[in-house]
């Protein structure tokens, strides 16, 4: 040290406290904050280690919708899955009828107590097939365009499969094209009950026989006139009587618009 000079107090290492090495004027100035107002120096880290794409603003994308498939088993020899043409049954152009604005009657004999016939589920069981047990006891649905009565066109009496009821007349049936057989009208008010049915989502209304409480299927207001009614039925839910040979002879000059195929709509 020289006398005259002043000494110069050095950091460990050669360089002054806040960075300078040691020379006037060259000092290193103190770092600055990059970050924006609001941004703190850990998620500033962040975002530079983060691609650049990733922090570009993307419109919504438009939700995928998933197909839906409904099926229905029953135990038994065969299982019955529900295809593509049996949503025809559950989704239909119209609404189902209102049971008040149409002056139907509401309620069935489901409960067992107000059935008038009533039978055991034993024997049920060994007097139907399975697919007519699921149906009529189960609220089924048959494969759309399979059932033995989807294209009958023989004239008779269409009958409760489960207890015999006379329920539709083959010159009321028509063809709906929806895979189902279709009627207009039925023999009597009296022979079937109607339920609301909110399964599967939505609201239909069920029908079913008011002797027994067998399913029998729905009813829609998309039918031909004179009633503008849709019976939509499980051909597993019926029974044919054949009309006798004297009594087709005279039915079939008077044929319904609906079978003529001048159905008004």
């Amino acid at each position: 040290m020289l006398p005259g000079r002043r000494a110069r107090h050095r950091h460990p290492g050669g360089r002054r406290r806040g960075g300078g090495d040691g020379r006037t004027g060259r000092g290193r100035p103190p770092a600055r904050s990059l970050a924006p107002s609001g941004l703190s120096s850990c998620a500033l880290r962040r975002r530079r280690s983060s691609p650049r794409s990733a922090w570009r603003w993307r419109p919504p994308q438009e939700p995928q919708l998933l197909p839906l498939f409904f099926g229905s088993g029953f135990v038994g020899e065969d299982i019955t899955v529900m295809s593509a043409f049996n949503l025809l049954h559950l989704v239909t152009k119209s609404q189902p009828v209102a049971l008040r604005a149409c002056g139907l009657p509401s309620g069935s004999c489901r409960d067992k107590k107000d059935c008038k016939v009533v039978f055991s589920q034993e024997e049920l069981r060994k007097r139907l097939t399975p697919l007519q047990y699921h149906v009529t006891q189960e609220k089924g649905t048959e494969s759309a365009f399979e059932g033995e009565y989807t294209h009958h066109k023989a004239q008779g009496i269409y009958k409760c499969v489960v207890c015999g009821t006379p329920l539709f007349k083959s010159e009321t049936k028509f063809d709906s094209n929806s895979g189902w057989p279709s009627f207009y009208d039925v023999i009597s008010p009296d022979v079937v009950t109607f339920n609301d049915d909110f399964s599967y989502g939505m609201h239909r209304i069920e029908i079913s026989c008011s002797q027994c409480g067998a399913h029998l299927g729905h009813i829609f207001d998309d039918g031909p006139r004179p009633t503008g009614k849709r019976y939509c039925t499980n051909s597993a839910s019926l029974s044919f009587k054949p009309a006798d040979k004297n009594s087709a002879g005279e039915g079939s000059s008077n044929a319904s618009p609906a079978q003529t195929g001048k159905a008004e709509l």
